[in-house]
């Protein structure tokens, strides 16, 4: 079935783009520009075709008779009323359906501007005042403004560049360096330059929408403290009664609907997320600030957009990614949106939480493609303002975040630290004050940035000590280095003199606890569940070796609590959670193990592996046994339950102890250790694996 093509006048960028957007549906197109000039502004496509000159309303109807069109669009200038009045008469004499695309141009606030509802009133306005004026309402308002005005050397005329935007300029009297021949939109950067190179007091433009860089153009007038002169759309009284006027994307669905296809591909929209720098304008890129420039929505925190910067985009004080999809969704008119985010896109920034697959899906599915700008980051320019390379630098960050600090720093050198707030400041000086003075680590200097990139920047060294008392309200970063870093050992078997300890309170050796941590296979990331954690020698030593994890020290006796609190803190641990409760009671707050140790289990082992299997059916799991009657009850447990990767030994360890002149072997009880791995699938209702699951027979 042939198509039937759509007439379009396209005197505008929406034309165009409309224009390209029905050829890539395979829909073809006539499209009318008034000039040569705008007949190059189209793309090469065998489905359009460009018809260039001006039309009268017998030159139109005789168009349309040409060939079988479905309907007409009027893409024209919101300001070219006559034309748009001769296309409407002759769609009606042709009984075509006619679609008018419109602009939207609701008015800017701004005290620094008035209003004219005629480029007459206008100019007769600028004839009753001083100063120099650009121009930027195109040449063909040029002859009346220019009469209007008995000195014409006040004009500045901005038009295309083009042999007859240049002819009229010539003939009001305009020439050389007062006349300025480049295609727009312009950004607000450009226009600032040029009221600035003019020195203009006045702005004169049309209320000619996003398109046109109307918004630009205010937002330059009002930063460089000219007054904007501003000829209002007369469009939005003259429509006809009876008429709709669309928006683009409603134009989309409505011709969408007249052919029965999708509106997919549709012009490509895109949500910029721009990172801002570490702070003050200064620090802001040169691609940053032409897509603030731009925007016509910024969303960010009012600390990282101060109001100075927001121009007259529309402000929504939101950086999440569903405040952010909500608002577009409500808003269909938005076109150019901007999310802010203070440092660096790419560090430890909320523009993650938009890049995550799920967010970016729910994004394209609205209609939004997702470009990250980065900003100038907040390492580079703190490294730049201490004179310290970055480049073997560790980056953390405990903004809004959990980091262990004090366990990163016992392997690296140079720790570089975002923080959130001067509380964050003190309370880290307080730990790796703890540190150093239980042998944790070993001499520290600590380079501390505050308000970086602002007019109140200090950067300063200091002790640790120093940090306990700051007081400063600000945006902070630190550089923390140690230069004993990387001198723990990497295996587990802390001498057992080193924990704080308890007589009543048992504690796993040293030989069994190293075997213990190696059966256990613990990764840097490890969520470790200790379980009888007793004096927590286990939970330590694990903690210590993942630096990234978490240990979860699971026990029921408050002394032993007491105990696993003070060796905590003597070893200056930032990852170990205690749990004060009978395992498996408190288990099921606690996010899911990637591994788990029973060193105790008060006769609820059977309930206690169901319910880590149940958090992580492959969790790994170890256990330890004393007595016989626990190594039989693991025993038939591995017959159940559905683990695979099973180990078990028994392990005996004599230590040479000093007697009289002599020294002799002192034998330790025996343990019994098992190991294995949960299958991935998990307990069954009725508890058990089913009997394809022998495990091995080691008893």
């Amino acid at each position: 079935m042939t198509v039937r093509p759509i007439y379009i006048f396209a005197g505008t960028t929406e034309g165009r783009e409309l224009s390209c957007w029905l050829a890539s549906r395979k829909i073809p197109c006539t499209v009318s520009v008034a000039t040569e000039y705008g007949a190059t502004l189209m793309p090469d496509n065998p489905l359009l075709h460009v018809c260039e000159g001006r039309l009268r309303y017998e030159d139109m109807c005789g168009a349309f008779r040409m060939q079988p069109y479905a309907c007409v669009v009027d893409a024209t200038h919101p300001f070219a009323l006559t034309v748009s009045g001769e296309i409407r008469r002759a769609c009606r004499a042709e009984g075509l359906a006619y679609y008018r695309l419109a602009r939207r141009t609701d008015e800017l606030p701004g005290a620094d501007a008035v209003f004219f509802d005629s480029v007459q009133d206008a100019a007769a306005y600028l004839d009753s005042v001083q100063g120099a004026v650009l121009v930027t309402t195109g040449s063909k308002e040029l002859p009346a403004i220019a009469a209007a005005l008995h000195d014409t050397s006040r004009i500045f005329a901005r038009v295309l560049p083009t042999a007859e935007s240049i002819r009229i300029c010539n003939d009001c009297g305009i020439k050389g360096r007062h006349i300025i021949a480049m295609q727009g939109p312009f950004s607000q950067e450009m226009n600032e330059l040029q009221l600035k190179e003019c020195g203009a007091s006045f702005l004169m433009t049309k209320e000619s929408g996003l398109p046109g860089g109307y918004k630009e153009k205010r937002a330059a007038a009002e930063r460089c403290g000219v007054t904007a002169v501003v000829i209002r759309n007369p469009e939005k009284a003259l429509v006809p009664e009876g008429e709709k006027a669309f928006p683009f994307s409603g134009l989309l669905a409505e011709l969408s609907s007249l052919y029965g296809i999708g509106l997919e591909p549709e012009r490509q929209r895109t949500l910029l997320l721009a990172g801002i720098g570490p702070g003050g304008t200064a620090c802001i890129t040169a691609e940053v600030s032409r897509a603030i420039a731009e925007a016509d929505v910024l969303f960010a925190s009012p600390r990282v957009m101060p109001e100075e910067l927001r121009g007259t985009a529309a402000f929504v004080p939101s950086y999440r990614p569903d405040a952010v999809r909500s608002y577009l969704d409500g808003h269909p008119s938005c076109s150019h949106p901007l999310v802010l985010f203070s440092g660096d896109s790419g560090f430890y920034s909320g523009a993650a939480s938009f890049l995550a697959e799920k967010e970016k899906a729910a994004f394209l599915r609205s209609g939004w493609k997702l470009r990250v700008l980065c900003g100038i980051s907040t390492i580079s320019y703190f490294s730049s303002r201490i004179g310290i390379p970055y480049q073997e630098w560790t980056l953390l960050s405990s903004h809004g975040r959990f980091c262990n600090v004090v366990g990163t720093l016992r392997f690296k050198r140079s720790c570089f630290l975002l923080v959130s707030d001067c509380r964050d400041v003190r309370l880290l000086g307080r730990k790796l004050c703890a540190a150093r003075q239980n042998s944790v680590l070993g001499e520290l200097r600590v380079h501390v940035g505050f308000q970086l990139g602002l007019p109140d920047e200090q950067t300063m060294r200091c002790s640790p000590e120093a940090l306990c008392s700051m007081q400063a309200d600000g945006l902070y970063v630190l550089l923390l280095e140690h230069a004993a870093a990387g001198q723990q050992p990497l295996v587990p078997g802390l001498p057992d003199g080193l924990f704080l300890r308890q007589a009543h309170i048992p504690m796993t050796k040293s030989e069994t606890r190293a075997l213990i941590l190696c059966a256990l296979r613990l990764t840097e990331h490890a969520v470790l569940y200790d379980i009888g954690a007793g004096t927590g020698s286990v939970s330590v030593e694990a903690a210590r070796l993942c630096t990234g994890g978490m240990v979860y020290a699971v026990e029921r006796n408050p002394d032993a609590c007491a105990l696993i609190r003070q060796n905590i803190g003597h070893f200056a641990l930032d990852n170990v959670r205690l749990v004060q409760a009978l395992a498996p009671d408190g288990l099921d707050e606690l996010p899911a193990p990637s591994h788990v140790f029973v060193g105790g289990s008060d006769g609820k082992l059977k309930e206690i592996v169901h319910a880590v299997l149940a958090k992580n059916p492959s969790v790994r799991i170890v256990f330890s046994a004393i007595t016989v009657e626990n190594a039989i009850l693991m025993q038939q447990l591995l017959h159940q339950l559905p683990l695979t990767d099973v180990s078990a030994v028994q392990v005996s360890v004599s230590r040479v102890e000093p007697l009289g002149s002599y020294h002799a072997l002192k034998a330790q009880s025996p343990v019994f250790l098992v190991s294995c791995t949960g299958d991935g699938r998990g307990i069954a209702d009725d508890g058990l694996c089913g009997a394809d699951m022998p495990a091995e027979a080691w008893l």
